[in-house]
């Protein structure tokens, strides 16, 4: 539990250095809002019960900027050897200059896993379902590329510390919306 006050602690004062705004011409050009699709490869601590693994991910994501400030609501599904969701709103910073965008986060998030486990019961094998939900700490960082206005291209990694199965992974992200 330490490392992860001391990890959540070093990147609020990480994300709090940042600059106070993004440019003058981002400054004067008000609010900026963009949904973004991630797909990507996450990869898990496991539970007591199964070992870590990898698989697979989806991730929507609503995010409203303002200067260097940004909010982002996010939710995602990701196939491990179980299947894992989570729901999260971040708090990051960003630094735009031409046509490109970096940001960093982290926020509060809620995470759970649906674990199948199977075992012998009742004189033959059974898949037993168990479910298991706790709040975390999901994190993100990202470089995006906008070759148009409306659309941008990056690549993200991410992930949450959580007391039920922690994670990470990196992803490909697709962005549309008013982003410079």
């Amino acid at each position: 539990m330490g490392s992860r006050l001391l990890l959540l602690a070093g990147a609020t004062i990480l994300l709090s250095a940042g600059p106070a705004s993004v440019s003058a011409q981002d400054a004067a050009g008000g609010t900026r809002i963009w949904g973004s699709l991630v797909l990507g490869e996450a990869w898990n601590a496991g539970t007591e019960k199964t070992p870590g693994s990898y698989g697979p991910g989806v991730t929507v994501e609503l995010a409203l900027a303002r200067g260097a400030h940004v909010l982002a609501a996010r939710a995602g599904e990701f196939a491990f050897v179980d299947d894992l969701r989570e729901a999260g709103l971040l708090y990051a910073r960003r630094s735009a200059f031409g046509g490109m965008q970096v940001w960093a986060g982290l926020g509060l998030g809620y995470v759970e896993l649906e674990e199948s486990v199977v075992t012998w019961k009742d004189g033959g094998w059974a898949t037993v379902t168990n479910k298991y939900s706790a709040v975390g700490i999901p994190f993100v960082a990202e470089l995006s590329l906008f070759p148009t206005v409306p659309i941008g291209l990056g690549v993200r990694g991410f992930g949450n510390v959580n007391s039920v199965t922690s994670y990470a992974g990196i992803g490909l992200v697709l962005r549309i919306g008013r982003v410079r």
